[in-house]
């Protein structure tokens, strides 16, 4: 039974709190790990791989909190979830080498992760319209996650002390959130088994939805964690900008037309982008133009939940992400020691690769999609 009416506004306001504070956990690591390096002395590459395991612990926790998620609810899924990205990054401030660094960020990446993609299928399932929009809206708060990492680094100075701060901060205001959501799906969920999701016609959908999903990460990813080799700080916070609209914009078009068709546009922004930035290198026009490209992974969170059938929403979409987020963590890394000395030519062509991929698999995708 899905809850709808008065009590979606409330919904909304909680996973809007927790998704940021996601955010503002998830990428908190971002802005200290030179102090860290310095701290442990190990180069910023050794520190670095952490951003890596995030997304790998991602991949495990989408799936695994996701199927938690089907079988008890999705509150008590999102409780869990909060509560572990926020304890492990208070954790952090305690580490004494980088091996239990990478087991800390670890489990923020499981936790933050499988928070983002819960919160996808209660958007799906509390709203009946506007879910592109209001989804587009919560994905470009990654943006603002990493404006608040400034502003508290620049408050507290000292890196652990501003772990502490981040995972304290994130574990209160997203528990308050998390308590004024409505439980979406009431009563246990129907038995189903994994397989269900690879059966009858959910098949095109699990493989096809997981390439476009992979895509997204693989364009998106090392963009905004590439990107700051490449420009100005001042350019990046004009681009964070831009981002934040810009998926706000994608939301918004997803709403108007199919969601597969807007994947198919921002899909060939992108195909466009990352030639320009291959053939002329990568100035703040190229770089607003790629940053537009990434569009499509405002709302393919929200496509891949009305996919799947309600008892299914949570494991089919979270699988599908599986693949995306060990894809995307892997991307900067494969990036940067495959194009050594050509950051920009590989920025633009990993980007032109992903691109082509969504776009084809749009296009396959196209009859069941909505």
């Amino acid at each position: 039974m899905i809850l709808n009416g008065g009590k979606s506004g409330a919904a909304i306001v909680g996973v809007t709190i927790a998704f940021l504070m996601s955010a503002y956990s998830v990428f908190s690591l971002v802005y200290v790990m030179q102090s860290i390096s310095i701290g442990f002395h190990v180069t910023l590459g050794i520190v670095s791989v952490a951003i890596t395991l995030s997304f790998l612990g991602g991949a495990l926790g989408g799936a695994a909190l996701g199927r938690f998620a089907d079988i008890s609810g999705r509150k008590p899924a999102l409780l869990l979830s909060v509560i572990i990205f926020s304890s492990a990054t208070v954790l952090v401030s305690q580490v004494r080498s980088i091996d239990e660094l990478y087991v800390c960020w670890l489990m923020v990446g499981f936790g933050a992760n499988a928070e983002n993609g819960i919160s996808y299928a209660v958007i799906v399932e509390l709203l009946k319209g506007s879910r592109g929009v209001v989804g587009g809206a919560i994905q470009g708060l990654y943006f603002v996650g990493m404006m608040l990492d400034v502003l508290t680094l620049l408050f507290i100075g000292y890196w652990r002390t501003y772990m502490v701060a981040v995972g304290t901060i994130s574990m209160i205001l997203s528990v308050a959130g998390i308590l004024i959501v409505p439980e979406t799906v009431k009563g246990k969920s129907e038995k189903h088994k994994l397989k269900e999701i690879f059966m009858g016609k959910l098949l095109p959908v699990t493989a096809l939805g997981t390439l476009i999903v992979a895509a997204s990460f693989m364009y998106t990813i090392p963009i905004a964690t590439l990107m700051p080799s490449v420009l100005r700080s001042g350019n990046l916070l004009a681009l964070d900008a831009v981002g934040f609209i810009s998926f706000v914009i994608a939301g918004y078009v997803s709403d108007k037309v199919r969601r597969i068709k807007s994947i198919m546009v921002f899909a060939a922004v992108g195909i466009f982008a990352s030639i320009v930035a291959m053939i002329f290198g990568i100035g703040i026009v190229q770089a607003v133009l790629l940053y537009v490209g990434t569009g499509y992974f405002a709302f393919v969170g929200i496509m891949m939940s009305e996919l799947y059938p309600i008892r299914l929403r949570g494991t089919g979409s979270n699988f599908a992400f599986l693949t995306g987020r060990v894809m995307g963590g892997l991307s900067p890394s494969i990036v940067a020691l495959a194009f050594v000395g050509e950051l920009q030519a590989g920025i633009g062509a990993f980007a032109l690769g992903s691109s082509l991929l969504a776009l084809f698999s749009a296009i396959l995708l196209i009859k069941y999609a909505v």
